[in-house]
């Protein structure tokens, strides 16, 4: 019984309930775009300490990886989840080209300040009909976060702290300049608002090597 329960994810009550729906919307769109022959490694750039994500489609992917300076590789190991401790550009430099069919990035492009960089990094890592995935706040939802969240959802002061960590919010056209720019063509990217309009999200499919 106890080997049933843990082959199905649970966020637990701990987590909070924002953070389980934003899994669940990921989650479900995520699988959308990659047809299960195709879901060999998945990779998730700022996966968070526990990868809940990663948990989330460990039984839909034959290899996870997370990447994060915060990562509980002990725990996750024992679930069949790798992990990458340390800069996300840094880390996706140390992979092989073409090793890699999912990529993805849930509230975390908009931490970092080396946007395409990273995302140039991972058209290499891609394999040919590989997938970016991004989700990122836009600037309604910064609005949102501010005026709301924070302010009459944020008890325990969650979100207040990573609020003050972003460097940028997006909006349809700069996320498409920014998947653009890291060297995907028109034809491959595809964006969108999600989330209620409250993000922006994007997938790039790398259809010329």
């Amino acid at each position: 019984m106890s080997d049933q329960i843990d082959y199905v994810w649970s966020p637990g009550k701990c987590e909070a309930f924002l953070v389980r729906l934003r899994i669940a919307l990921a989650r479900r769109k995520l699988l959308s775009l990659i047809p299960k022959g195709q879901r060999g490694c998945i990779v998730d750039a700022g996966c968070g300490k526990t990868a809940s994500f990663l948990q989330s489609v460990r039984q839909e992917f034959g290899q996870c990886i997370g990447i994060d300076f915060d990562v509980d590789s002990e725990m996750l190991a024992t679930k069949g989840i790798d992990t990458r401790k340390g800069d996300i550009l840094l880390a996706l430099k140390n992979f092989e080209s073409h090793s890699v069919d999912m990529i993805t990035f849930l509230s975390i492009m908009e931490h970092v300040t080396e946007q395409e960089a990273i995302l140039g990094e991972c058209r290499r890592v891609l394999r040919k009909g590989g997938v970016i995935f991004i989700n990122s706040p836009s600037w309604f939802g910064k609005f949102v976060l501010e005026n709301i969240i924070l302010r009459f959802l944020d008890k325990k002061g969650m979100y207040a702290a990573q609020v003050d960590t972003h460097t940028t919010y997006f909006s349809r056209r700069q996320m498409w300049q920014v998947v653009r720019n890291a060297g995907f063509v028109s034809s491959e990217i595809l964006v969108w608002p999600s989330n209620f309009f409250c993000s922006v999200s994007a997938c790039a499919i790398k259809k010329n090597d």
